[in-house]
This record gives C-alpha cells, sequence and structure tokens, in this order.
C-alpha cells in the first residue's frame, strides 16, 4: 500500500510539474538524432552545391541555407562530442576486464559488477595505487583529458601548469604527502600506458593537481589562477542535487560531461582502506563516496577565496572518508579544506548531517541536520541561498513542492529516486551519476550516463559486498 501510494505521488507529480525536454528527447534516441544530424548535413551540402546552378537571389539563398544547415549539423556534433553525450545503456561494456601485477602480486583488478565498473586497487602504497590506476584506465584518461585540454587550453586559450607556478606550489604544501604520491604513481602508470600505446601525451603531477581543483572554479580567485577558474566555460558546471531524508541519501552529480564522462565513469575501490569513490578516471579525490560505515557527497557553491587556507575539496572529502567512521568524527579532522562547499553525509548509526564550509557567521561551517523534513542541498550558499548557481532557485522550488504532497508513510527511498528523476532541472543533461543508499541497511543503487543519470535503470548492491 505504501509503496502504491509513493508510485502514484511520483507518477502524478511527474506528469503536472516536470515539463517535457527536447534536450532530454535528444539524449536519449542518439540513433533517430545522428539520422537527422547526417539528413541536414547532406541537405545543406546539396543547397550549397545547387547554388552554382542557379540564378540570383536564389542562388544566395540557397548559399545561405546551406551553410546554415552544415553549421547546425557540425554544432550539433561538437556539442555532443565535448559537451552533454548521447545516451549510453550500461548494459554496454566500455572497460576490458584486467588485472595489474606488481612484484609477483596483484594489486589491481578491472571488473564489473553487474553493469558497473569498479577498479579495486589490493595494496595500501600510495605509489603503486596510483600507478595500477594510470595504467589500467589509461585509455579512458587519454580520452577525457584529450577533451579538456582541447577546449580548456586550444579554444578557451586558458593557462596550463606552465603559467600557474606558485599556485601549484601552494596546492602542493596543503595537499597531503600521500595523496600527492598517489598522483605521481597515476602520473607514471598512466605514461607507462602511453609509451606502451605509442601516445605522445603525458601526465605530471601537476596536471592532476590542477584537474583535481576543477571543483573549486566557483569560488577561487588566487592571482594569475583566478581567470582560469573563474571565466565560465561554454559548457554547463557541475550542478549537484542531494536529499538526506529519513534513512536516505540520494544525489545526482552534474560535471563537465565531455561527450564520455557519463559512460566511463566507475566505482574506485581501496580496499586496505575500506573505501569507495565514485568518479572518472585520473581521478584520486571522491566528490560521491562510501564506506562500510558512511555515505558521502558534495556539492560546488560559490564564494571568495583570496588564500589558500586549506586542501582542495575532493582531497578533503578522501581525508574525511578515511578517517572517520561515523558524521559526529567530521569536526575532529584536523585541517580545513580550500574553500566553501557542502558535503552531505549519513551513517550506519543513523547520523545524517549537510555540512557548509566556512558559510556560517565568521566564516564558520554551517550545518543542517535531518530532522522531520528533508534536507536538500543545490548549489547556492547555505543558510542564505546566496548566488542561484545553475537554477538552485527552480530546483528548491520544486524539490519543495515534490515533498510537500507526501505523507509519513511513503516509501522514503522510493521518493528520493523519484525526486532525483525529475528532468529537466534536478535530472539533467548534465547529470553524470546518481546514488541513492541507505547506510543502516547496507544498501545503494548507482547509476551512470552522460547526461540524465536519475532516469537510467539503477544497479543495486550491498554497500558491504564492496569490501569483502
Amino acid at each position: 500500500m505504501n509503496v502504491t501510494a509513493t508510485d502514484f505521488h511520483i507518477q502524478e507529480f511527474s506528469r503536472q510539474h516536470a515539463p517535457r525536454s527536447f534536450g532530454k528527447w535528444v539524449h536519449n534516441h542518439p540513433a533517430a538524432v545522428k539520422v537527422i544530424r547526417v539528413a541536414v548535413a547532406l541537405f545543406g551540402m546539396f543547397a550549397v552545391a545547387a547554388a552554382f546552378w542557379l540564378h540570383a537571389p536564389l542562388a544566395i539563398a540557397c548559399t545561405i541555407t546551406g551553410i546554415a544547415a552544415l553549421g547546425a549539423a557540425l554544432t550539433h556534433y561538437l556539442f555532443l562530442r565535448y559537451g552533454s553525450g548521447s545516451h549510453h545503456d550500461i548494459r554496454h561494456h566500455v572497460y576490458t576486464p584486467q588485472e595489474y601485477p606488481k612484484s609477483g602480486q596483484t594489486i589491481g583488478k578491472l571488473f564489473y559488477r553487474g553493469h558497473i565498473p569498479v577498479l579495486e586497487i589490493q595494496t595500501d602504497k600510495r605509489f603503486d595505487a596510483g600507478e595500477a590506476h594510470g595504467f589500467m584506465l589509461g585509455p579512458q584518461i587519454h580520452q577525457l583529458v584529450s577533451r579538456f585540454h582541447f577546449l580548456a587550453h586550444t579554444v578557451m586559450r586558458k593557462p596550463g601548469t606552465p603559467e600557474l607556478p606558485s599556485i601549484l606550489e601552494e596546492m602542493k604544501r596543503v595537499i597531503p604527502e600521500d595523496f600527492q604520491q598517489e598522483m605521481e604513481g597515476l602520473a607514471y602508470g598512466y605514461n607507462k600506458w602511453a609509451e606502451q600505446a605509442k601516445i605522445k601525451h603525458r601526465l605530471s603531477l601537476d596536471d592532476l593537481i590542477l584537474i583535481h581543483c576543477l571543483p573549486e572554479k566557483h569560488h577561487f580567485q588566487m592571482q594569475a589562477a583566478e581567470e582560469f577558474y573563474r571565466t565560465p566555460a561554454p559548457l554547463p558546471a557541475a550542478a549537484c542535487t542531494t536529499i538526506l531524508d529519513e534513512g536516505v541519501l540520494a544525489r545526482n552529480m552534474d560535471w563537465y560531461p565531455f561527450g564520455i564522462a557519463g559512460e566511463l565513469s566507475l566505482v574506485v575501490v581501496y580496499k586496505p582502506e575500506k573505501l569507495a569513490l565514485i568518479g572518472v578516471p585520473g581521478m584520486i579525490g571522491p566528490v560521491s563516496f562510501f564506506t562500510p560505515h558512511m555515505v558521502g557527497a558534495m556539492n560546488v557553491c560559490p564564494g571568495s577565496t583570496t588564500s589558500v587556507r586549506g586542501m582542495p575539496a575532493i582531497f578533503y572529502n578522501r581525508l574525511i572518508a578515511e578517517r572517520t567512521t561515523h558524521v559526529e568524527q567530521v569536526s575532529q579532522i584536523t585541517g580545513k579544506p580550500l574553500g566553501p562547499y557542502h558535503l552531505s553525509l549519513a551513517d550506519t548509526a543513523g547520523g545524517a548531517r549537510t555540512i557548509s564550509f566556512y558559510q556560517g557567521p565568521g566564516n564558520t561551517d554551517h550545518t543542517r541536520f535531518f530532522e522531520d523534513r528533508p534536507v536538500i542541498t543545490l548549489n547556492w550558499t547555505e543558510p542564505d541561498h546566496q548566488g542561484n548557481v545553475f537554477n538552485s532557485q527552480q530546483r528548491d522550488r520544486i524539490l519543495k513542492a515534490y515533498y510537500r504532497g507526501t505523507t509519513k508513510g511513503m516509501d522514503r527511498t522510493r521518493l528520493a529516486t523519484g525526486a532525483l528523476s525529475l528532468a529537466p532541472y534536478v535530472n539533467s543533461l548534465i547529470s553524470l551519476h546518481t546514488i541513492v543508499a541507505e547506510p543502516q541497511k547496507d544498501r545503494i543503487w548507482l547509476a551512470f550516463d552522460n547526461g540524465y543519470s536519475g532516469s537510467q535503470e539503477k544497479q543495486q548492491f550491498s554497500i558491504s559486498s564492496f569490501f569483502a
């Protein structure tokens, strides 16, 4: 009865409040869209060619129409390649299962659990962990980094590591040494793969630090790096939604898709540390994570950071994931993050809270707790709701209306899952992974896609099974 009432509410709210999205239709029908794009391109070529046999002004009209059609086809192709990609069926596996041996032992394994790719690190040596990561995921790292470099440096002419030596040295001062060792190993493993694959591109520790700083772009203003991080890119930026409800943490993670980041998303499991990161190849810090004791997810937000007062957020997230087992312990962590962001946490003891770093009075941390209503975290500041980033106000309005129509007897997990499917704002063209977790019940649901992951088929697992 409860499930039926829950499903009825989800269906009715979606029918009444979620508008039909043309972008979502395009995303879900890649074959049809490709046929249309090819047809438009052929039409454009025909129109331009026909202009040579026609008299003005008809020739001029054909030329303009043809060029416009070719431009539209090319724009759509580039958007799918470097922006939000087409729907990816998770039943189509993009990774090749393999193992990585070193000194006679297997230190890394790449395999699938159901339809979810998993990179399992089986060594506690940081450099070796990074080496296995970089080598086994070399092809996927190359795809993502090549597209990132093309947009950031070739198209947008943004500074790279040679232009940011002071910033990078400051970052190395605050990033824990063991994380830097792992990134050095990752660069070594990737470069080893690139040499064998005869790929000219190489990665360095500086390259990886810069990539790991991307979530800081909404508040970081350090001197020469300010232009790189704060100038809007010609792509949608992160716009995550996280919901804490009774016994549930649910989130859509929105990020730069580069056309393929959703289908390349995976779970990286560090067996010795009993830690699982959800992200993309080449990242050792999590925007989402789970352990046998806790689940966590971050949301970016605006702010103003004028000095390197702590480590980048995703390194701080990993520090928390490695050193705590319950949400109450987070306040005991030594060190601070670089700047403002939100971190939502739920643990097996029933603890649940969202910490908004540097957003309380006097740059203190503001904390919200689950009580009688869901804690909804978007991309504006808390508690002031400043900086309506990425339709935060619209998403807030939709989600509050959604939960106003619910009753206590409804299935809270199903409700959270339904909330994350609300397109096009909560479930957007850059939603790359979706998590619904019940840490007290040892259950997690995962879904990956190149956009609209909230609508993707979700794979259910026991959390503990990742660490067995």
